[in-house]
């Protein structure tokens, strides 16, 4: 969601006849932007897209109550043994082009008391790292409260609950959950959008008129494009959305965030117009974005 992608016009003022040029910079600026999951900061609901659960064993469990303004949860079953391995999962994966720089939300987690070569655990990894791991071999067997962490360019985090220990292993019952609310995943797009050659009177070394026009198409692999700006001689002329996306595209107004992990399309086609009657006569640079 890179809101830098950037041509360079040289603009003739009204009724002069230059030449005008146009360049694509060699880089843009990286852009971060949060998917709210759940719950907005306010506490209205954001829904869980993005966010994929998963099981391996027995007895295992994920639960969905975003959509009622709960949480995400998974556990398994308290009265019976888990082989070592089991486990349930809640998995956020970057969408291509991003990378995930921070995870942030409100947990409540407990572990049941482990036994030797089995250990009940829940966990927050990066990309398999362990983030955070409690049980009864780690001094935070129950957690609730809120967690954040800084996270450099994973491709995916996850939170549940494991069967740890060793291979051969058994975990006893007991309640073993974690659940959390109030996500909030901070994604950074690195990866500049593609402009095609914009077109228009704005673009002409030729045009006399005093409105001019611009139009453009653009795509990019990442949160798609959010929003475009005008900048006539580095000072900003216009600027507002490309494409809401059917309302996707649009900042939660409480924290700032989304709730989806692309919300902006992708490829998009633009226009800008630009009143030229205030400019003095001569070459002015300008810049779409």
């Amino acid at each position: 969601m890179n809101p830098t992608l950037r041509k360079l016009l040289l603009l003739p003022a009204l009724l002069l006849v230059l030449t005008a040029t146009l360049a694509i910079p060699d880089s843009a600026a990286a852009g971060t932007y949060t998917v709210d999951s759940c719950q907005h900061p306010d506490g209205t609901p954001a829904g869980r897209e993005g966010w994929v659960p998963s099981a391996v064993g027995s007895y295992v469990y994920y639960d969905d109550r975003c959509s009622t303004g709960g949480a995400l949860s998974a556990y398994w079953a308290p009265d019976i043994e888990h082989n070592y391995s089991d486990l349930a999962r809640w998995n956020f994966a970057a969408p291509p082009g991003t990378a995930i720089r921070g995870l942030a939300g409100f947990r409540t987690s407990t572990a049941a008391t482990g036994r030797d070569y089995g250990t009940p655990v829940t966990v927050v990894k990066a990309d398999g790292e362990f983030l955070e791991q409690c049980g009864s071999t780690f001094p935070c067997m129950q957690r609730d409260g809120n967690f954040g962490f800084v996270i450099q360019n994973a491709r995916s985090v996850l939170f549940g609950v494991e069967c740890g220990g060793a291979p051969g292993g058994r975990c006893p019952g007991g309640t073993t959950r974690f659940s959390a609310d109030r996500l909030q995943v901070t994604l950074e797009d690195s990866i500049p959008p593609a402009l095609g050659e914009p077109t228009g009177s704005l673009t002409s070394p030729t045009a006399t008129t005093r409105v001019r026009t611009l139009a453009y198409s653009a795509r990019d692999i990442g949160g798609g494009v959010y929003r475009q700006r005008l900048l006539v001689d580095g000072k900003e002329a216009a600027a507002g959305p490309v494409d809401d996306n059917d309302g996707r595209c649009v900042r939660y107004p409480s924290g700032n965030g989304f709730s989806s992990p692309v919300p902006c399309r992708t490829s998009v086609s633009g226009t800008m117009s630009y009143d030229t009657s205030g400019l003095a006569d001569g070459t002015h640079d300008m810049a779409l974005e």
